[in-house]
């Protein structure tokens, strides 16, 4: 049996930043239908060597030989890249522009692709029809994902590199990108997909390898991966913390919290929210779960005082009215939020105790901080498991997950949102952010909101139950 041409070959290959290896001492060949799953917790560099593989990123030694007129594309998933196809420039203005008209739709995201053989075919496979005539902004991560694969597909590279393409992913989002992704694969796409959960692996990969550290662990045929190599830690285990600092008293905050009547958001035809009654309490902590698109971010929104149709609506935050003459600030002082997608808006050179230290603030830069406040926030990285001189550019994707939880609570806050605050983690990295939310939520803790897909990533301390399905509650209940 011939074996197929490989289209592009590795040999010893290793790459470095700023004298830092990010990988080193890696061989691998690709050839056309053939697929590599890329395995391996946070920092191991994943991201890197699909960077390499894809010629974005110049190797420091060995080889890479491509075939010639090899087409190869990343896709990644970053906050900084997601933040820039919504046309975003800071975190609020994501919802301050639904009300734009000149915001990119999905049409104007696949272009001309979509007039190539099959297109309708993936369109549909992916359900992502419906989002060509919405705004960018509007969607939901998991909708713009979906939205970017199948950009990608309709691209027909000869090599198509995913970084961690189910994460923020509903279950159903997963299984129609992971039939896509074989069916690619089936007519002769070569691919290397990097994963945080390798039960995510799509059919037809057929070659693995596990990254420790920027070397090979494991290497060879996906089939023969020996059980739990890839898998890390599991998440349920619980992982012991320090105590965690404290930062003076809180400010008790009137009850209810959060209190929503009726509760509805729509943009032109597309209702986001609708007929929501919904109420939080202290010593509360509230699972909100849904799929893509079912209004779960626009409720954060609503509460977070981020939201422009808030205004709108019968909304009591901390025990005022929303549009009674309260400040957003005066909002923002009483609660925490931890999303993935904040990432995005830091300058990248902040040390991660700078990080921390302006949520005293509300501010993304650490202006006005004293040196006891910035103590303070080591204190906090420290107990959590962070350097806290790391730079927030260069720090391991858990560090700065970390740091936007010690953050979110360095100011004891009454509520604390976490919107899929585990996306990209990989398993160590998940069971110890989930140990430090349940340490920080016990009972003189704040409230919690947490958002998540998956249901080995939810905290102990969860109380009750809110779903969500085109908008509406399905399901509200305690746990």
């Amino acid at each position: 049996m011939t074996l197929p041409t490989p289209i592009l070959e590795l040999t010893q290959a290793g790459c470095q930043r700023q004298g830092r290896p990010l990988f080193e001492a890696l061989s691998l060949s690709l050839a056309p239908g053939q697929g590599l799953a890329v395995l391996g917790p946070a920092g191991s560099g994943k991201t890197s060597l699909l960077l390499a593989l894809s010629g974005e990123l110049a190797l420091s030694s060995g080889q890479r030989a491509a075939a010639p007129g090899l087409k190869a594309l990343y896709l990644g998933f970053s906050p900084a890249q997601e933040a820039r196809f919504r046309g975003v420039d800071f975190f609020q203005m994501r919802w301050d522009s639904f009300e734009s008209e000149d915001q990119r739709q999905g049409l104007d995201l696949l272009g001309p692709a979509l007039e190539r053989p099959g297109a309708e075919g993936l369109l549909a496979g992916l359900g992502v029809r419906e989002l060509l005539a919405r705004r960018l902004p509007q969607l939901s991560t998991g909708e713009l994902r979906r939205l970017r694969c199948a950009q990608a597909l309709l691209d027909e590279p000869s090599l198509l590199c995913l970084d961690d393409p189910f994460a923020g992913l509903d279950a159903e989002g997963r299984a129609s990108l992971s039939k896509m992704l074989g069916l690619a694969l089936e007519q002769g796409q070569a691919m290397a997909v990097a994963l945080s959960r390798p039960e995510d692996l799509p059919p037809g990969l057929s070659q693995a390898l596990v990254l420790r550290a920027g070397r090979a662990a494991w290497q060879g045929p996906l089939a023969s991966l020996p059980k739990g190599l890839a898998a890390g830690q599991p998440t349920h285990q619980p992982i012991a913390l320090p105590a965690l600092p404290a930062c003076g008293p809180e400010q008790p905050a009137p009850e209810p919290l959060v209190r929503l009547r009726q509760g509805r958001v729509a943009y032109g035809s597309k209702l986001a929210l609708g007929g929501l009654d919904w109420e939080l309490k202290r010593g509360q902590r509230w699972l909100l779960e849904g799929p893509n698109g079912s209004g779960k971010s626009t409720l954060l929104a609503l509460v977070s005082a981020d939201h422009p149709q808030a205004y709108a609506n019968d909304l009591v935050l901390f025990g005022r009215q929303r549009g009674s003459g309260e400040s957003i600030w005066e909002i923002k002082a009483r609660l925490g939020l931890v999303d993935p997608a904040q990432e995005a808006f830091f300058d990248l050179d902040l040390e991660l105790e700078q990080v921390v230290a302006s949520g005293l603030r509300d501010q993304v830069a650490p202006r006005g901080i004293s040196p006891a406040q910035l103590a303070l926030a080591g204190a906090w990285l420290k107990a959590l498991g962070a350097e806290p001189k790391a730079r927030f550019g260069t720090a391991p994707a858990l560090w700065r997950r970390l740091a936007l939880l010690a953050r979110a609570l360095i100011k004891r806050p009454s509520l604390l949102l976490c919107d899929e605050a585990c996306r990209g983690l990989g398993p160590e990295g998940r069971a110890r952010l989930l140990a430090a939310v349940d340490a920080a939520c016990g009972p003189a803790g704040p409230a919690l909101v947490w958002v998540s897909h998956h249901p080995d990533e939810m905290p102990r301390c969860l109380t009750h139950r809110l779903r969500l399905q085109e908008g509406r509650a399905i399901e509200q209940r305690s746990l």
